[in-house]
């Protein structure tokens, strides 16, 4: 998958000037995003933060801060303490998406995004409100635009981590808590080809597929998808470490036991 690259590489509301004087807010976004394709985050940073300062409230550039800090957390993550500072950061500015941009479908792709990266921090009872929460910010996504790939990909992770749950404790969050949690494997299954049907090189949707199918113990489907992920070209470091866990679960896989 190039990782949501006709939704964040070319917004139709970058276009502050015209094409042959591009403005220095656009020199910076592009000066940016070959940082983020090279790896290198922490200059791409520096890049948005400067098209920022320009442009606060500018969709492409709100949406680069948010992906950016994210992808930073989600490359920290059980590494380092600084993991979720990144991951709220890219709160703070997936709410600025919202409240800058409250029709548009990335607004709530962001949220159910960044609010599902923040679950490793949080107890149970606020792992199951934020579920909700991460649902029905994909659900919006997929309202105001039902071709939003990376919807479904949120929705399929959902779906599975719902089935995951035994049936003790589906009864104490559905009875006793009030909550509302459904989802089974194949839920999971149907909105991940979803997924693919719409973006046949979606890394992230092959490498969630793999994950549900592993699920599913539906070990040859598994590692079939996992061969695709290693198969598909890694546009960022996000997509390279998913690369990276993909080769290593390859590898348990189909090691003798």
């Amino acid at each position: 998958m190039k990782i949501l690259v006709a939704l964040l590489l070319a917004f139709p509301g970058l276009a502050l000037s015209a094409p042959d004087e591009p403005s220095t807010v656009e020199v910076h976004l592009r000066t940016g995003d070959k940082y983020f394709a090279e790896g290198n985050n922490e200059a791409a940073v520096r890049e948005y933060l400067a098209a920022e300062a320009m442009a606060p409230k500018e969709l492409g550039v709100l949406v680069r801060l948010t992906r950016v800090h994210n992808d930073m957390g989600r490359l920290l993550l059980r590494k380092s303490p600084d993991a979720e500072l990144y991951y709220r950061k890219a709160i703070d500015y997936a709410e600025r998406l919202r409240e800058a941009h409250p029709n548009r479908a990335e607004s709530f792709f962001f949220l159910a995004l960044c609010h599902g990266s923040l679950t490793p921090f949080k107890s149970l009872g606020e792992k199951l409100e934020l579920s909700r929460d991460v649902r029905a910010n994909a659900e919006k996504t997929l309202e105001i635009d039902s071709t939003f790939t990376m919807a479904y990909v949120i929705l399929g992770i959902y779906y599975r981590g719902v089935a995951r749950l035994s049936w003790v404790e589906r009864t104490i969050v559905n009875g006793i808590l009030g909550k509302n949690l459904e989802g089974t494997y194949e839920d999971s299954e149907r909105v991940l080809k979803r997924a693919l049907a719409l973006e046949p090189n979606n890394l992230f949707a092959h490498a969630e597929l793999a994950s549900t199918y592993r699920s599913m113990e539906r070990r040859d489907e598994a590692i079939a998808a996992l061969k695709t992920v290693l198969a598909l070209p890694a546009t960022n470091a996000r997509e390279r470490m998913q690369q990276e866990d993909a080769q290593r679960m390859l590898k348990r896989m189909e090691t003798p036991q």
